[in-house]
């Protein structure tokens, strides 16, 4: 009876992965960005589009609407998430688990080849993931990205150098990779379709890793025509190797510009059809090209919500941040559409963001805010304050590097200290302050990443995350996901404050365009009018 069950559940998500692109093993069945479904639209021509920098261009150190749209067509991981959130087999054509959700099997497509037209293995995955993990790699990934790897067996030695691998990490035959977790993670296929999981190709990146970084051999739809200079164009052309369907358009010119401001420039006089635009311009910019219909395919100025967020948490190993009304308090006191205006983004009244399918409490017109206490009640705010525990010394607000946090911390600043509160902002995020300011991040629509942090760890909150993460399911499992995040908003361990938004232009002509609320950009579905 057993063995009956354990086949049972097999195959439940073995068809799950199925519904979700995990099926078929032949090219040209995956309707997913980079995948092998036939493409609708005109083949040829030249699409010119303006980004930052990438820097070097490693997956490792994706963060940007740059390096999702450059490296995400280079290279192609295991999955593929389109733009419903749903996930489709990329590398891997199928991947099943244990019904304990804990040790997972890829099964890669034997006809995945790099750019060059060598063969690609399932040690480019392991040896891409030890990379990531390896504290001594240069350049450094970036912290969030290690976190993807967080839940994998043996990751945590491995990156404390106290191992010389990761155990959690098998590739038993050329096409198989094996995953084995800590915790069960119904959402690792998701997961795995984050850019910074990326193979690479040991044999080219181990000799000489900067010049491989210039121009990578990857193994998306396009490949890097030249080696990358700072503040110079990138060319992209056509991969002919590629496994799936060949992309439409045979190159993308990527003007490189130092800012937002130089690329509206680029699209004011016509170099380009697509750009960012500086929050300053984007009244001049609705003026000149309209509003995009729906804030992703259509032409204009495209301002649809992402899945970056802005997040206040308190420190509840302090006086004041153990007190509930203190953090009550706290909430209330923020003008969250003050903030969205100045930020030209959308108050956030969950910690999920709406842009995540189907799972975002709250995010449904006609249901009541997830979070009671994320609305502007500057009274209310005052009246809570003045019970006694308050205090009248300086509450500490931890604020990150950058532009945008130090204008958001400035104007949460001003409306506690306009509700009676002193605050003293620093750049020290030691975990020593009251208030830290936080901007999460996440690669995928998945909502784990928004609601797995160390202020969550209420037990109510913990054991249904847990219960999530161990149900294959998806609805039952986006219930749970729900039911952990009213809990953590009703113990109010992190309040939210804002999601931000695209800010670009599309110019009529390309087809195909979806800049999805995860960033990504399939450029090998577009194509151009004749």
């Amino acid at each position: 009876m057993a063995l009956v069950r354990w086949l049972l559940v097999v195959a439940l998500i073995a068809v799950a992965g199925c519904t979700n692109g995990g099926g078929s093993d032949a090219p040209g069945n995956s309707g997913g960005p980079g995948g092998g479904a036939t493409r609708q639209g005109r083949s040829g021509g030249t699409l010119a589009i303006a980004l930052l920098d990438p820097g070097p261009l490693d997956p490792t150190r994706a963060e940007g609407l740059e390096d999702e749209v450059v490296l995400g067509n280079l290279f192609d991981g295991l999955t593929t998430i389109d733009p419903s959130g749903a996930v489709h087999p990329a590398v891997a054509v199928s991947w099943t688990s244990d019904p304990a959700l804990r040790r997972w099997e890829f099964h890669l497509r034997p006809e995945a080849r790099w750019s060059d037209g060598s063969p690609l293995r399932s040690t480019d995955f392991t040896f891409a993931w030890h990379r990531l993990a390896d504290p001594k790699t240069k350049p450094a990934p970036s912290p969030a990205a290690r976190t993807l790897l967080s839940a994998v067996t043996g990751y945590r030695s491995f990156a404390a150098g106290r191992a010389r691998s990761i155990t959690g990490l098998e590739a038993p035959n050329p096409t198989t990779l094996v995953v084995q977790l800590d915790h069960p993670f119904a959402d690792l296929p998701p997961q795995v379709a984050a850019l910074p999981l990326s193979p690479l190709p040991s044999a080219a990146v181990r000799p000489d890793p900067a010049a491989y970084l210039a121009q990578p051999v990857g193994n998306g739809p396009f490949r890097l025509t030249t080696p990358a200079r700072p503040g110079r164009s990138l060319t992209l052309d056509r991969n002919p190797v590629f496994w799936g369907s060949p992309a439409l358009l045979d190159k993308v010119s990527v003007h490189v510009v130092p800012d937002e401001q130089t690329a509206w420039l680029e699209l004011q006089n016509g170099r380009v059809s697509f750009a960012p635009v500086p929050r300053d311009q984007l009244a001049a910019a609705q003026t000149v090209y309209g509003s995009s219909s729906d804030g992703r395919t259509a032409p204009g100025l495209l301002q649809s919500p992402t899945l970056t967020t802005w997040q206040l948490t308190f420190n509840l190993k302090s006086k004041l941040g153990r007190d509930p009304r203190w953090r009550q308090a706290v909430s209330l006191a923020i003008d969250r559409d003050q903030i969205a205006t100045a930020m030209a983004g959308s108050p956030a009244t969950s910690l999920v963001p709406p842009a995540v399918p189907g799972v975002a409490v709250g995010a449904s017109p006609g249901v009541a805010p997830a979070c009671p206490v994320c609305t502007y009640n500057p009274t209310k705010a005052q009246a809570l304050f003045a019970k006694p525990g308050s205090g009248e010394a300086p509450v500490s607000l931890a604020v990150p590097s950058g532009a945008d946090a130090r204008r958001i911390a400035a104007l949460v600043a001003a409306d506690l200290t306009a509700a009676g509160v002193k605050v003293a902002r620093s750049t020290a995020l030691t975990g020593g302050s009251q208030l830290t300011l936080v901007r999460r991040v996440a690669p995928n629509p998945p909502p784990d990443p928004f609601l797995a942090t160390p202020s969550s760890t209420s037990p109510p909150a913990k054991r249904l995350l847990d219960q999530a993460r161990a149900t294959p399911d998806d609805p039952a499992r986006t219930t749970l996901y729900q039911q952990a995040e009213a809990a953590i908003l009703a113990d109010l361990t992190t309040t939210p404050l804002l999601t931000e938004h695209h800010a670009a232009v599309l110019t009529p002509g390309p087809q195909g365009f979806n800049l999805t609320p995860w960033n990504t950009l399939d450029l090998a579905a577009i194509s151009l009018p004749a």
